[in-house]
């Protein structure tokens, strides 16, 4: 576990994050947290602490040159993921889809909050309200997801019932987080989650997500949307006619762009993904784009279509098949190839 030095913090100024990424995931990571430190409270002191899979030490340099400052730290820490094995996966996602659930092992054990960010979040806003604000005795604070808003949704929780889970429980989406890592520690999430992804690995939609819903359901605290704003299923002031749950439309604080559609495979047309490139070009990286073709040029109009939301049962559809079809559980060479 690699530490940088140490920052001259104010009790209550320091703000901790917490994120991780493999080399696939480097470019994003990098959009991520240098959107993150644009909009930081001028005072407020920052620790980053990513995980690391298995990215080569002179790539972690580059990032690091282009996020720390005098104000910002960036830790990396390795983790042991021998605890993963037996848990569910699907598709081509690799076990380290796994690593939140590891953070509270992972970081020291002074920190107990902790601000999770998925490598595919874009910050728009300061992060300090919701650092401040702090979990009011709740071991996570998120955001009702968008599609799977119910743990008895499809997608939500598949053995919902055999829990003793109401049917109206409210499931969240796990790429943003407040994390209270003291009760997360003392209530042992981390275990039960993976106790239920590996019991129940065969009906396993979503992950560490299921796992966590699963173990919390009715015991997290609800953000506001505008904390983990989807930018395939949310609605901007002035954009489209997507809807949230509620009539509601709020300005976006983090973007979060989940599902398969992300910047760095497809240019996208919504505004957001311009915000995403200005990013870019501002790091390590500046230019870089996804390669054009007739391919990505239709798939990204479509990502922000009205045929889109007509054809959303059919994408369901097709997510639930390639579940079934490539379901599998994790084994030693998933540990191996991470």
């Amino acid at each position: 576990m690699a530490h940088a030095e140490p920052l001259e913090t104010v009790p209550g100024r320091s703000i901790v994050v917490t994120c991780a990424a493999d080399r696939k995931y480097l470019r994003p990571l990098a959009v991520t947290l240098r959107s993150l430190i644009a909009h930081l409270e001028p005072g407020r002191t920052l620790a980053i602490h990513a995980i690391d899979g298995n990215i080569p030490d002179a790539e972690k340099a580059l990032l690091a040159r282009s996020v720390c400052t005098p104000t910002v730290t960036l830790s990396w820490h390795v983790p042991d993921r021998s605890r993963l094995l037996g848990v569910p996966l699907w598709g081509r996602m690799p076990i380290s889809v796994y690593d939140k659930l590891l953070v509270p092992d992972l970081l020291p054990p002074d920190v107990d909050q902790a601000v999770w960010l998925d490598s595919d979040t874009l910050v728009l806003a300061d992060v300090a309200p919701l650092w401040d604000g702090g979990t009011s005795g709740r071991p996570v604070l998120a955001v009702q997801d968008t599609l799977v808003p119910l743990v008895s949704a499809r997608f939500g929780v598949a053995r919902y019932r055999e829990l003793g889970l109401r049917n109206e429980a409210k499931y969240f989406n796990a790429g943003v987080m407040l994390m209270n890592l003291g009760l997360w520690r003392q209530r042992q999430v981390t275990a039960r989650a993976l106790d239920y992804l590996k019991e129940y690995a065969g009906d396993v939609s979503f992950w560490d997500q299921e796992g966590l819903n699963a173990v919390l359901a009715d015991e997290w605290g609800e953000l506001d949307q505008a904390w983990n704003w989807s930018v395939s299923v949310g609605r901007t002031p002035g954009w489209g006619r997507r809807r949230l749950p509620s009539d509601a439309a709020p300005e976006p604080r983090i973007v979060h762009f989940s599902g398969n559609l992300k910047p760095w495979t497809y240019p996208g047309v919504h505004p957001f993904y311009g915000t995403y490139y200005r990013y870019v070009d501002g790091g390590p990286w500046p230019g870089w784009r996804p390669r054009r073709s007739w391919r990505t040029a239709a798939v990204s109009v479509y990502e922000q279509s009205a045929l889109r939301r007509v054809l959303r049962p059919l994408e369901r559809f097709g997510t639930a098949l390639w579940m079934t079809l490539t379901r599998r559980v994790a084994t030693a060479a998933d540990l191996q190839s991470a």
